[in-house]
């Protein structure tokens, strides 16, 4: 049985669970027996999509939960990833730990990089390593519908300031002729209010709700101030065939074509530009977009291949 560890896991909505739940499905439908050990939440189900779901308060009840539940695999990542590994040695139990981009254990038994950008970050790692990218293939985020005229927003999802909050409010003032759609990732992010109507801001979406976002999006910003790995946002709009602007940093260049990378992050006018010439020749970028859709398939379904490969060699 393989054993998902981690403070955080769904309800909570973030790029780390959502491909985290994502990759235990996947698992599952092939035949793999998967749990989750996480922090305790009061809105959270016994199972969520047939996998069990165990809780508790401290991560010190690690220990103890290992030897209750006995795994033959431990998957980890963020905070309790270093008590996995730990109780997990000291079990000896195999522990497979999902790095971020600046967030590594080489105490683990195998690394698991989530972009080859983070992987190329940490080429000096000796430790025995494999890449496996967010795997964008579930119902919930792939909008089949194909409608261009719904798509009428300029979408962004999760306005944090590391995120380029700051950067898409100057775009809404200063393209009143834009609609923008702003998508929370929390009911507490602070937003401020815009005296216009080109913006429409939406409170957060489950996740199984997100595919309608994708139905009305015509271009998806992602204005990244920090090095990103790999944007989930990104890879879901090119999945779902929508143009990508994003910042020219981190992970964003492995999937965002050069012609809609902007360099001068901080400079609106660059943004502007390239919103408008995107729109201009939509069907161009659009082509681009599917194009990199079709090597994103191919690669995640190589890399998954290997990983379930290097799965069985610790069972």
């Amino acid at each position: 049985m393989i054993l998902f560890i981690s403070e955080q896991y769904l309800p909570r909505i973030g790029s780390s669970e959502i491909s985290a739940h994502t990759l235990l499905r996947k698992l599952k439908k092939d035949g793999y027996d998967c749990s989750v050990l996480t922090f305790i939440h009061p809105k959270r189900p016994e199972k969520i999509d047939n996998i069990k779901i165990y809780e508790i308060i401290h991560p010190s009840n690690i220990k103890k939960m290992l030897k209750k539940i006995k795994p033959s695999i431990i998957f980890t990542q963020l905070a309790w990833a270093k008590y996995a590994i730990e109780y997990g040695k000291m079990q000896k139990i195999p522990v497979f730990f999902f790095t971020r981009v600046n967030d590594i254990n080489n105490s683990a038994d195998v690394i698991v990089f989530n972009s080859k950008y983070t992987q190329n970050k940490y080429s000096y790692i000796s430790k025995e390593s494999i890449l496996l990218e967010p795997m964008i293939i579930s119902k919930e985020v792939i909008n089949n519908k194909k409608d261009d005229s719904m798509q009428k927003w300029i979408t962004f999802i999760n306005p944090s300031l590391k995120k380029g909050a700051e950067i898409v409010y100057k775009l809404i003032k200063n393209n009143p002729d834009k609609n923008f759609l702003i998508i929370k990732k929390s009911t507490t992010q602070n937003i401020p209010k815009f005296p216009f109507e080109n913006v429409k801001i939406l409170e957060p979406v489950q996740y199984n709700q997100i595919k309608f976002i994708y139905e009305k999006t015509k271009i998806t910003l992602v204005p990244s101030l920090w090095e990103d790995p790999s944007p989930r946002v990104c890879i879901e709009s090119i999945v779902n065939e929508i143009p990508v602007l994003g910042s020219d940093i981190g992970g964003i260049p492995d999937y965002v074509p050069k012609e809609l990378l902007v360099k001068k992050i901080n400079n609106i006018c660059c943004w502007k530009e390239k919103i408008t010439d995107t729109l201009e020749n939509y069907q161009f970028y659009k082509q681009k977009i599917k194009k990199v859709k079709i090597k994103y398939y191919k690669r995640i379904n190589k890399e998954y291949k290997l990983f379930k490969r290097k799965i069985k060699e610790f069972f």
